[in-house]
């Protein structure tokens, strides 16, 4: 898992800078999962919020346990958020490219 916390890491950091592509990436990421949970009534979006919001580096039991899923549902969220915010950050980089 030590892969996915550096994924993570780097985000955060893109997040953290002047990264407008990131921002915007990483708000579709936000509106995907939201949309996603009011479809289907999962807690994608409150997972994402504990992991990349709030940042209080909780332990991934404390997560699973505190939306009521499995610590192998977590983890498995985190992948997904990680790929929509890299398709996002590509369409959107290609996007400003063929824009220039």
């Amino acid at each position: 898992m030590k892969n996915l916390e550096h994924k993570e890491k780097l985000i955060l950091k893109l997040l953290s800078g002047d990264d407008h592509i990131a921002a915007i990436a990483f708000r579709e990421v936000c509106e995907r999962f939201k949309d996603n949970d009011a479809m289907n009534y999962s807690c994608y979006y409150k997972v994402l919020v504990s992991v990349y919001l709030e940042r209080n580096n909780e332990r991934v039991w404390r997560i699973a346990n505190e939306h009521h899923i499995s610590e192998s549902s977590v983890y498995r969220y985190r992948h997904k958020f990680l790929n929509w915010f890299n398709f996002y950050y590509g369409k959107y980089s290609e996007l400003l490219k063929s824009a220039a």
